[in-house]
């Protein structure tokens, strides 16, 4: 079928462009296709009181101004904070600096664990939330 210009249908007649290049995983000893990267937010930002979170593949982080100190927990899973048993804690002097090492302190986490680990999407079927156990009040009688 000839392609005319003049008929507006010419756009369906044209074959459909394919990618060239497959994408493709990372194979063993290259460079993960995971990263961590911590968003830039002015100090205003912790000021406020705002949390930061995200997250890098299966490795989770919240960042968070508590009065004069600065809190950072990351966990491993699929799992909010809440549910998840093993959360790591630090703190950290509120101010510029305080943020450098809370930044510096998750990307060792991160890097402290296997890239498998990281991009695993396996959570979800062998995991459960985990639930505290609920606290006893002082109050029965």
């Amino acid at each position: 079928m000839r392609q005319n210009p003049s008929n507006w249908w010419h756009f369906l007649q044209k074959e459909p462009i394919m990618m060239k290049t497959p994408v493709r995983r990372a194979f063993k000893g290259e460079a993960s296709m995971i990263h961590f990267n911590y968003p830039n937010y002015p100090m205003q930002w912790y000021k406020n009181k705002n949390p930061v979170s995200g997250n890098a593949g299966q490795f989770n982080y919240k960042v968070l101004r508590d009065g004069d100190e600065l809190a950072a927990w990351c966990w491993m899973g699929m799992w909010c904070m809440e549910k998840t048993k093993d959360v790591k804690e630090r703190r950290f002097a509120f101010g510029e600096e305080g943020v450098a090492q809370a930044i510096a302190w998750l990307k060792e986490e991160f890097d402290s664990h296997s890239r498998e680990e990281i991009e695993s999407k396996l959570g979800f079927f062998t995991t459960e939330p985990y639930t505290p156990p609920k606290e006893e009040s002082g109050d029965e009688q």
